[in-house]
C-alpha cells in the first residue's frame, strides 16, 4: 500500500494481491484518522461479499473469483468495539457490462486501486463516531450519543 496526503484526503494505491479491507484498516494505524469517507475505483478478482436479510438478521455471503472493474467503492471510517472499521460496499463490472455487488468483506486487487480518503477531523467534528448495535436492525449502526 502506497498513500499521499493532500490537506484532508488521502490517496491509496493498492498493488496486485494486496486486500482491500486490511489496507483501510491498516491506514488508521498510521495516523490519527477519528472518522472519514472512502471511495475508490480499480480492478479486483477475488472477492467475498455479503448481503444483509433484515428478516433473519444475518448475511448470506458469494465468493467470487473473476475479472472484475470495481466501478465504485463507498463506506465510511468509524469505530466498531474500540478499533476502526470501514463498512465497505462495492459495485463490480463484469466483461459483458453486467454488475453486481454488496457489502465488501474482502476484495483482492489484481490490478490497481485507487481509493480517496475524506478525513472528517475538522473543527466541527468532535471526537469520533462509534457504533452501537440496533436491536431493530441487528446490525451496529453509527451511534452519534456516544
Amino acid at each position: 500500500m502506497e498513500y499521499k496526503l493532500f490537506g484532508e484526503q488521502i490517496i491509496v494505491k493498492l498493488a496486485v494481491g494486496e486486500k482491500i479491507m486490511a489496507s483501510m484498516e491498516a491506514l488508521t494505524e498510521k495516523g490519527t484518522i477519528q472518522a472519514a469517507t472512502i471511495t475508490g475505483i480499480g480492478a479486483v478478482d477475488k472477492v467475498d461479499l455479503a448481503f444483509f436479510h433484515l428478516n433473519t438478521r444475518d448475511y448470506e455471503k458469494h465468493q467470487l473469483e473473476e475479472e472484475f472493474e470495481v466501478l465504485s467503492l463507498t463506506g465510511s471510517l468509524t469505530l466498531n468495539d474500540g478499533k476502526y472499521h470501514p463498512p465497505l460496499h462495492i459495485v463490480l463490472g463484469r466483461s459483458d457490462l453486467s454488475t453486481i455487488g454488496g457489502h465488501l468483506n474482502e476484495a483482492y486487487t489484481s490490478v490497481t486501486m485507487e481509493s480517496y480518503v475524506t478525513v472528517l477531523n475538522g473543527t466541527m467534528l468532535d471526537g469520533t463516531i462509534e457504533r452501537s448495535q440496533d436491536e431493530a436492525v441487528g446490525l451496529k449502526l453509527m451511534d452519534f450519543d456516544k
